[in-house]
């Protein structure tokens, strides 16, 4: 073998060898990336998480929900009283589930902290609800997805009879 083709040789080798590192570069690269968009994610998942926890704690919320409690007894054969009920409560569940729907926050965390509550707002709000959406032509899509958020929340074979209704909004009645 001559030199020149030794030489030819270790080139071609080294080229080889530098392709290889190149596709494994490429694929760590990729594998970071993905690992990077990944935790953004999943620090955004939770980021929104709670910044809802916040809201829902607010004074705000605290007031309304107190003032949502005392009112949401809504009869349908008084709808003057209609006027009295406050709709940021369920604004805020409806917000929440379009989030939890679309994937936007923890939903392990959304569940474990607001599944409770939206399931028993939304019993305690369906009267209500279904009033506004008589209201407004038998628009379904009127509150539709916190009913759908909490049908996704709600406990398997879980009741929320009267009884526990009661209960749930005397305590909310109690907050501030």
């Amino acid at each position: 073998m001559c030199a020149k083709e030794i030489m030819d040789i270790v080139l071609a080798i080294s080229t080889f060898a530098l392709a290889v590192f190149t596709a494994v570069m490429a694929w760590a690269t990729c594998k970071l990336a993905n690992e990077s968009r990944d935790a953004s994610l999943r620090q955004i998942r939770v980021q929104t998480w709670l910044d809802f926890k916040k809201m829902f704690d607010s004074r705000e919320m605290l007031e309304a929900r107190v003032t949502l409690a005392q009112s949401i007894r809504f009869n349908p054969n008084q709808p003057k009283a209609h006027k009295e009920v406050s709709e940021l409560v369920m604004n805020f569940f409806e917000d929440l589930a379009t989030l939890y729907i679309m994937g936007y926050i923890d939903q392990k965390l959304a569940k474990d902290t607001f599944g409770y509550y939206a399931s028993r707002w939304w019993e305690a709000s369906k009267t209500y609800v279904d009033y506004e959406r008589k209201l407004h032509n038998e628009d379904k899509t009127l509150f539709a997805e916190f009913e759908k958020l909490a049908a996704a929340m709600r406990l398997p074979n879980e009741v929320i009879n009267a009884d526990e209704l009661k209960l749930f909004l005397e305590g909310e009645k109690n907050l501030a």
